[in-house]
């Protein structure tokens, strides 16, 4: 007689195991929605005395990269809206930027003229 694994012995057993290798395969992706097109104008570089950020639009997300990380895309900060120009800092690596607010600074011509990330400001870049 073939030995039954121990955890296959009773069905709740073999449900444990198999249940959530199911749900991960057959779980459908969450709809994202479009981006919002006011986004447009936060899209850019930015420069401080620290260091150069890139601002986008990813996978329907405004995220802030650095683009000097081995891996910019992963390393990257969603900015959840809070109110027109403030956003919060959500990250799933952790790093000390989580929790804190953005705020893109508008100048007379409606352009952003500097981008507050926590207690640093930086400013936009035309070129690199």
């Amino acid at each position: 007689m073939d030995r039954i694994p121990h955890g296959l012995r009773r069905p709740a057993g073999a449900f444990q195991w198999v249940v959530p290798a199911i749900l991960k395969v057959a779980k459908p992706e969450p709809e994202k929605s479009a981006p919002d097109p006011t986004w447009k104008q936060y899209v850019g570089k930015y420069r401080s005395a620290w260091g150069d950020a890139q601002v986008l639009v990813l996978n329907g997300d405004l995220v802030v990269i650095d683009p000097m990380s081995p891996d910019p895309p992963e390393l990257k900060d969603k900015l959840i809206p809070l109110t027109e120009y403030t956003f919060l800092i959500e990250t799933e690596e952790g790093y000390a930027n989580r929790g804190e607010q953005v705020v893109f600074e508008m100048d007379e011509n409606g352009r952003v003229g500097r981008l507050k990330m926590g207690e640093d400001y930086l400013y936009p870049l035309e070129e690199w």
